[in-house]
Order: structure tokens, then sequence, then C-alpha cells
């Protein structure tokens, strides 16, 4: 069996075909967004496990989107909560000292004060994230890897 992997316009790594449905399978230890709060502010977060085969910083997060039921979550709304650490996830690819570990559930949690009429009882979860490796032995482009993924899911 061959594989073939993508390379998409962005010059990154794209999660293939051949291993979406295990990607999601591990990413995903719960497909339900759940209901929190920060500092009087309510929103939602969903569980996030580490995709990548090693522990590595945060700072090699760089980026994420996140769509629900059609709506673009404000970026700046954003946050990535490991280890009860809440870090504004603009903010993650600065952390260096903070690791990310191998199978690890971290939570994205979103702040974003639209999202109360947006999301229902099932919800069509969009992502997309894009992490740098942590050092350039893997001969990715720009040493990159892009995760897209769709999912459903339920309220909590």
């Amino acid at each position: 069996m061959s594989v073939e992997l993508r390379i998409p316009t962005g010059g990154s790594y794209a999660l293939t075909e051949q291993f979406r449905e295990l990607g999601e399978r591990v990413a995903f230890p719960d497909l339900n967004l759940h209901k929190v709060e920060m500092d009087g502010m309510k929103g939602y977060e969903f569980k996030l496990r580490n995709p990548w085969y090693t522990e590595f910083p945060v700072s090699c997060a760089e980026d994420m989107e996140v769509g629900i039921n059609g709506y673009a979550v404000q970026k700046g709304k954003i946050f990535f909560v490991i280890r009860d650490q809440a870090v504004p996830f603009k903010y993650a690819k600065n952390l260096y000292e903070l690791q990310w570990g191998l199978g690890e559930v971290a939570q994205v949690r979103m702040l974003d004060g639209q999202l109360q009429a947006v999301v229902k009882e099932a919800n069509d979860v969009e992502i997309k994230f894009l992490l740098r490796t942590a050092f350039e032995g893997y001969h990715l482009p720009n040493n990159r890897i892009e995760y897209e993924f769709k999912r459903n899911m339920g309220v909590i």
C-alpha cells in the first residue's frame, strides 16, 4: 500500500484521507461541547488530544480556526487550556516552557459571546489546526502540518 501525502497551497502537509478517521479518533476523546465559565464569561470548550506522536512545546501550536454551525469563532476568543492553565491561543506560540505530552488531553475554550445564539443540541464543528514541528528533522514543507477536522458534537 502506498500513501500519498498532499501538500496544500499553504506549503504544509495536510492530514490525508487515509489517516483522517484515525486522526479524528485520536484527537477527539469526547465529541461534546462543554459549557464553561471563565472570568464571568460563558462559553464552550471541547477536548483535544495531542495528535502528534510525541511531546512538544505548546509553542508548536501556531494557529487554530474553529467554526460552529457555519459561524467562525473569533480568534481572539479562543483559549488553549492545558493542566488548568488557560492561555489565549494567539499567545500559545510563545510558550516554549509548557509541554503538551503525547496523548495528553487539552481543552480548546471559546468565550465568544455570539456562541450562545449559535450552539444547538447537535453542532457541526470545523477545526483547522496548524502545528509547527519542534525541530527541522521531519523534512516537512515549512516544518508545518495542518489538521482539518469536521465533527458533529453535542452539548453538555
